[in-house]
């Protein structure tokens, strides 16, 4: 599942594990990948300095990620940084979920982007307009030129869309959101079952 910033990703996800569905989240894995002791962490230290660690050591995400959205430059040194670590962590995930045989989605929001690749049965957007994204990164304390720099970090939702096999177009509320996952669902299912 892909889709841009504040589109509905973590929402549906969550339907999806109230359903009984086994959810990764790509975000969750590059927190994850950030820890003190981690190849990542280390190298974000040596590219951006100790100035993005708290006293504990640990990355300030809130700090880091004010001069990454402020510098495309920067931006994509991190996800150089970070992006194999969490690729290769969905792939293990990936692979542990088909052997398992279970229902199971990632969200992956820079899945383009970063040029994830795996055995995914289908991938779905979650689409919402820019205006509803604004809206929505508002109520997140997001506003003006922070989340247009937001929204402008990833690809256009609308190329999102374009590459992905099935789309959710979520300008509504989370009952709508939820009737057109589940309907989607089901159509992959089946047409995944056809011969």
């Amino acid at each position: 599942m892909t889709g841009g910033i504040a589109c509905g990703k973590s929402e549906a996800g969550r339907m999806l594990k109230e359903g009984g569905w086994a959810v990764c989240e790509a975000d969750r894995l590059a927190h994850e990948s950030m820890k003190p002791g981690t190849a990542v962490h280390a190298n974000i230290l040596e590219e951006f300095g100790p100035a993005c660690a708290d006293e504990q050591g640990r990355i300030d995400r809130r700090v880091l990620g004010k001069r990454v959205f402020d510098d495309p430059v920067a931006r994509q040194r991190l996800n150089e940084i970070v992006h194999p670590a969490v690729i290769a962590e969905l792939g293990r995930w990936a692979d542990e979920q088909r052997r398992s045989g279970r229902d199971a989605a990632a969200i992956v929001p820079l899945l383009f982007e970063a040029g994830v690749r795996a055995p995914w049965d289908a991938v779905l957007c979650i689409a919402a307009s820019v205006e509803t994204m604004k809206e929505r990164l508002a109520l997140r304390g997001v506003c003006g030129s922070d989340a247009e720099k937001r929204i402008g970090a990833q690809w256009p939702v609308e190329e999102k869309a374009e590459r992905s096999d099935y789309v959710i177009r979520n300008d509504g509320d989370l009952a709508g959101l939820e009737k057109q996952l589940w309907a989607t669902i089901e159509r992959i299912k089946q047409e995944k079952s056809e011969p």
